[in-house]
């Protein structure tokens, strides 16, 4: 997509201006350039108004740290959320000048107390001067949040660039050290700090638009210390190998930044490891937008957009699960695990905010919001649970460890709506991936619909995922029965050979990706033909239609996992009452049954 067109015109304007004068230090001549710009691109007058405006400082070991503090406009009475902002620049740049356009639009919109920090800038003083003072100030406004006007509840904490790196390594602190916080965003932010990960959009974007990866990688030798590893958490916080527990996130990136796909990435491992996320992208951007709203109407809605979203974070608490959450088999929660909304969406090529996304899904399924949220965190803690379990057996772990995984490795999950259960083997995959092998990725790109039917239409949409390896489960919708009456079969099984066929080939040479393929479990056919909502729906299956196209499947392929005869023995206890979809421990050997298969199998035909 090309850059938004009012942004593109600003751009050019930009750099028409005339040089600032040139002094004798480069790193003073950046900061002035910093400074200019902030107020070139939004002047002071079209920044959002607030009620009140204070400096003050925090007393830090190293001596003051200065902050700001803004109060927003709409008051309302009561305790409000309080936000520690932190403001960008490479920490080599910024200040609270620079930061005061974006400290006015999130204490606004979120209705909050911004307090925004001036830490220590580099290179006169490297990491980790400046992360020493955000903890300062952190603790600082939990020392004075009652003085404040803020609620001790809602402590939240947020910044770009590499104001988002310090913002999520102190989300991290945070958690270890127990200190409350509610909800952190985090704006296009630096979170891999290693200048020799090869990420896409650090090459399609190295010279622009206006922040260049030379001009980021200049910024991280200035900010370290010679020696200093780039693979510490406190540097680096998506190498943090346990993300568990720490606060939920609005992770917002922009299509033409440098930085996308390591932020893109940091969102997906949060998710990963059950943290809530709220994942925004907004495409025709560059890196810098949400300073640029005084020249851009599409900036402007994409920071509106994070900034009520981190309002729905720091809204009053919803009861947050039991350490032991209700059972996600029950048949209350089985709407909430067969329900995709987003995925409909994303095949329509409409996407809507994660909040009106979540909004839609409650009203289908005829419950509030909050009613929603718990039971998503319910799902989201099973998954965790489970997979953390599975990590703990020993054969499990060995057989994992013996599968040689990158980094760099992109896993796509290809299926019906198996796959895109809330409590599918792909969503426990990504948990022991996260634990065990970080850095790769996990896309869990289910779909309902009929597998070999819909997905020839839709290979679009693994090849821009750009995968090196794929898992296809073939799932019962390839084996149903259209019509209880006419009981005609779907697909014929010769059908489903040729589309298995087409897809291999799309897999193979469109998306240059390996694959693999799991046949579809077993079903129970007289449970499935009583089960009132597909009855409802004149959907069936019959277990012997099942076993054919599991047949099928081993005889195109016989490297498929026979998930069929594996699970066939337990059926009765590994399916919900539909005798269709796998319950949650069904989806845990599911996930078993492929990592022992995939650690026996000879290598050569796989990639990991």
């Amino acid at each position: 997509m090309p850059i938004e067109s009012e942004l593109a015109a600003a751009l050019e304007r930009h750099s028409q201006l005339p040089p600032l004068p040139a002094g004798p230090n480069p790193t003073s001549d950046a900061r002035a350039g910093h400074e200019r710009d902030a107020a070139y691109f939004t002047p002071q007058h079209l920044r959002p108004a607030v009620a009140e405006i204070e400096e003050t400082y925090a007393p830090g070991a190293a001596g003051q740290v200065p902050l700001r503090i803004y109060r927003p406009k709409q008051g309302g009475g009561g305790r409000v959320p309080t936000v520690l902002w932190i403001h960008g620049g490479g920490w080599v740049t910024g200040s609270l000048h620079t930061a005061d356009n974006l400290a006015r639009a999130v204490a606004n919109d979120c209705g909050a107390v911004v307090v925004s920090v001036d830490y220590r800038l580099a290179p006169e003083h490297q990491w980790p001067a400046g992360l020493d003072d955000v903890v300062t100030a952190f603790k600082w406004v939990g020392e004075n949040i009652s003085a404040l006007g803020g609620d001790p509840g809602r402590l939240g904490v947020g910044g770009d660039s590499s104001g988002g790196n310090l913002a999520a390594v102190l989300a991290q602190v945070a958690r270890d050290r127990g200190w409350p916080l509610l909800a952190q965003l985090l704006v296009y932010p630096v979170v891999d700090a290693d200048p020799s990960v090869e990420y896409a959009s650090r090459r399609d974007f190295a010279t622009g638009y206006y922040v260049t990866w030379e001009a980021i990688e200049s910024c991280i030798a200035d900010y370290l210390p010679e020696g200093t590893d780039v693979g510490d958490p406190l540097v680096s916080p998506l190498r943090q190998p346990d993300l568990r527990s720490v606060a939920p996130a609005v992770v917002a990136t922009v299509e033409l930044d440098t930085l996308r796909d390591e932020g893109d990435a940091y969102a997906n491992r949060l998710a990963s490891h059950g943290v809530r996320v709220i994942h925004l992208t907004a495409q025709g951007l560059p890196h810098g937008a949400f300073d640029m709203i005084g020249c851009s109407v599409a900036a402007e809605k994409a920071l509106k957009e994070a900034t009520e979203s981190f309002r729905t974070l720091l809204s009053p608490a919803v009861p947050v699960s039991s350490a032991d959450p209700a059972d996600p088999d029950g048949l209350d929660k089985i709407p909430f695990r067969f329900l995709h909304v987003e995925r409909a969406l994303m095949l329509a090529r409409a996407p809507l905010p994660p909040s009106a996304q979540r909004q839609l899904s409650a009203s289908l399924i005829g419950c509030d919001q909050q009613s929603f949220r718990r039971v998503e965190l319910d799902l989201n803690n099973a998954v965790r649970r489970a997979a953390e379990a599975l990590l703990l057996e020993p054969e499990f772990r060995q057989a994992l460890e013996v599968i040689p995984l990158e980094a760099t490795d992109r896993i796509v999950a290809l299926g019906d709506s198996i796959t895109d259960d809330s409590c599918s083997w792909a969503e426990q995959l990504k948990v022991v991936l996260a634990i065990a092998k970080p850095g790769v990725t996990l896309i869990n790109q289910g779909v309902t619909g009929a597998t070999t039917v819909g997905q020839l239409a839709r290979i679009d949409l693994v090849c821009q995922a750009e995968p090196t390896w794929v898992i296809q489960m073939i799932g019962t919708n390839d084996a149903r029965l259209q019509g209880l009456k006419s009981k005609a079969r779907m697909l014929q099984i010769g059908e489903t050979r040729r589309n298995l066929e087409k897809l291999t080939e799309l897999i193979s040479t469109d998306a240059a990706a390996d694959l693999t393929r799991l046949t579809p479990p077993p079903v129970l056919g007289a449970r499935a033909e009583r089960w009132e909502p597909f009855i409802a729906e004149q959907i069936s299956w019959r277990s012997a239609d099942v076993a054919e196209v599991a047949q099928a499947v081993l005889g195109l392929d016989p490297t498929a996992v026979d998930l069929h005869s594996a699970l066939g023995g337990s059926a009765p206890e590994l399916l919900l009452p539909d005798g269709v979809h796998p319950t949650l421990a069904g989806q845990t050997e599911i996930l078993r049954t492929l990592v022992l298969h995939l650690a026996n199998y000879p290598k050569a035909r796989h990639r990991w």
